[in-house]
Order: C-alpha cells, then sequence, then structure tokens
C-alpha cells in the first residue's frame, strides 16, 4: 500500500511537472484526463487496499484465527497486479500524441482490460475468505 501511495505521489510531480513546461498542451484535455488517473490511482488502489486490511485485521481479531492468509495473500497479489495493470497503461497513453485516435493503441487497451479481469479475480478471492469468515464451523462436542 505504501508502494502505492509512493507511485500516486511521483504521478502528482510528474503531472504538476508537465504542466509547467507546457508538454501538456491543451489545458482541459491531456492534463486533466493524467490528473484523473492519478486520482483513480491513489483513491482506488491505496484507499481500497486499507480497506481490505481493516477487514483483514477485524476477521483476525475476531473469532476466526489466521486460517485464511493464504486466500487473502491470493487476493492482495491479484488486485494489486491487476489495479497497476489498469492504470499505469492509460498513464502512458495520455503522454502519447495521438492519445485521442480510436484504436490507436490496442495493446496498452488489452494490457487494461487484463487488468480488470484480474482485479476481479482477485475480488473473488476476498468473497471466498468473507464467506469462509461468515461460515459456521461444526460443533466438534
Amino acid at each position: 500500500m505504501v508502494g502505492l501511495v509512493v507511485l500516486a505521489g511521483l504521478t502528482a510531480a510528474a503531472a504538476a511537472a508537465l504542466g509547467r513546461t507546457g508538454f501538456l498542451p491543451t489545458p482541459g484535455d491531456r492534463d486533466s484526463y493524467y490528473v484523473v488517473n492519478h486520482v483513480h490511482l491513489l483513491v482506488l488502489a491505496a484507499l481500497g487496499f486499507a480497506i481490505f486490511a481493516g477487514v483483514y485485521r477485524a476477521l483476525e481479531a475476531g473469532h476466526r484465527g489466521r486460517h485464511r492468509r493464504v486466500l487473502g495473500g491470493w487476493h492482495f497479489g491479484l488486485t494489486f497486479v491487476g489495479v497497476n495493470l489498469i492504470f499505469l497503461p492509460q498513464h502512458l497513453v495520455v503522454l502519447a500524441p495521438d492519445w485521442q485516435a480510436p484504436g490507436a493503441f490496442p495493446l496498452l487497451n488489452r494490457i487494461s482490460a487484463g487488468g480488470y479481469v484480474l482485479t476481479l479475480v482477485g475480488l473473488a478471492f476476498f468473497v471466498a475468505v468473507l464467506l469462509d469468515a461468515l461460515r459456521r464451523e461444526p460443533d466438534l462436542r
């Protein structure tokens, strides 16, 4: 999570530097798209992972113990890679000269779409953790 906050901070610094140097020529065009991607990376990724960490902490502090760490690890890994695959290609697209041409970046679009799939698979692991936490354990008395 700290890495995502640092990455978001670097993209904010890059957006500020690009706006000052005139590299992003039209103020309401590319720079706003870049800033929107930066905010989504920061808010959705960093804040989302903080919420997930709070849920895992609450489950671990409760009566369920630590036996869901493998599922939680898969959830974190897949969601982390997926979120970065969603937003990092979009940061690259906006810096290209023909960034609004339809179909100009099929590879980056496929990478971003693959990130969505990985994120959804990671969220399925999170749902599995929640379902496992909510199921009743058999009474062994």
